[in-house]
């Protein structure tokens, strides 16, 4: 499959957990308990599931195609975005087991860090 139609398909999944995970349905029970006080409910993990599978597969891309990532946007606006996207990631995850809100700021830090760099991988590559 070329590049850029697992890059659509892949933001596809990450959009689609997103509309799941913010849909104004009632939580219901806790299916899994992360601390006293606070779990996702069946609703949360169901989208979770296409969230963290869409991630992946870029950051797979990423990887793959990463020297040819490197010399379209170049070395440190690619350190700049991998260590925006990691602090994002790492602030989603730890806000999210505690409870607090901070996880959306991190999770649109790491959307931005992956949407630039999911740019620049579809134009670098010949499909």
């Amino acid at each position: 499959m070329r590049v850029r139609a697992q890059l659509i398909l892949a933001g596809s999944l990450m959009l689609a957990g997103v509309a799941v995970v913010a849909s104004p349905a009632s939580d219901g029970p806790s299916v899994l308990m992360l601390r006293r006080g606070h779990g996702l409910s069946t609703g949360e993990l169901v989208g979770l599931v296409p969230l963290a599978i869409g991630v992946a597969w870029v950051a797979i891309l990423l990887v793959r195609y990463l020297p040819a990532v490197r010399r379209q946007i170049g070395d440190r606006a690619m350190y700049g975005l991998t260590s925006m996207g990691g602090f994002g990631l790492g602030i989603a995850l730890v806000s999210g087991y505690q409870g607090e809100p901070w996880w959306t700021t991190g999770l649109l830090l790491l959307g931005i860090a992956l949407f630039v760099l999911g740019g620049a991988l579809a134009s670098s590559t010949p499909g």
